[in-house]
């Protein structure tokens, strides 16, 4: 799939970023980890991960992600925010699986904010587009 081409060199440019915050999820079982574009000894990115195989399921998932960005917060705050126009964003989206409550909560919120993103300049980047047919 040409999506997979490309996924390697996009995670590797977004860890090049300066001043970072963010809280990956993975199921845990995925071909490329994210430990692998994540240097998380550098004091200007602030970076914490979450697999739904290592918390237990779901539930446990969400729980630990909310426990982790709650302290990280004191270190966001610190960091300088930076004015950009919204055509630099990159909104970069890929099936996590085809489970029963994605279709119905996630996929249509995902959608919208693809949308609105697009509308005011930026780019949807979207993984197994099999499933857009």
């Amino acid at each position: 799939m040409i999506a997979d081409q490309f996924r390697g060199p996009v995670l590797d440019a977004y860890a090049t970023v300066d001043e970072v915050a963010a809280l990956t999820q993975s199921s845990g079982c995925e071909m490329l980890q994210s430990q692998r574009f994540l240097d998380q000894d550098d004091p200007a990115k602030i970076i914490e991960q979450v697999a739904i195989q290592g918390t237990g399921g779901i539930r446990a998932t969400v729980k630990a992600g909310v426990e982790l960005i709650t302290g990280m917060l004191p270190a966001i705050v610190q960091l300088e925010r930076k004015e950009m126009d919204v055509s630099a964003l990159v909104l970069g989206l890929n099936c996590g699986g085809s489970e029963g409550y994605s279709g119905v909560s996630a996929n249509p919120a995902l959608g919208v904010a693809s949308d609105l993103l697009v509308a005011y300049g930026g780019t949807n980047m979207r993984a197994s587009l099999w499933m857009v047919r």
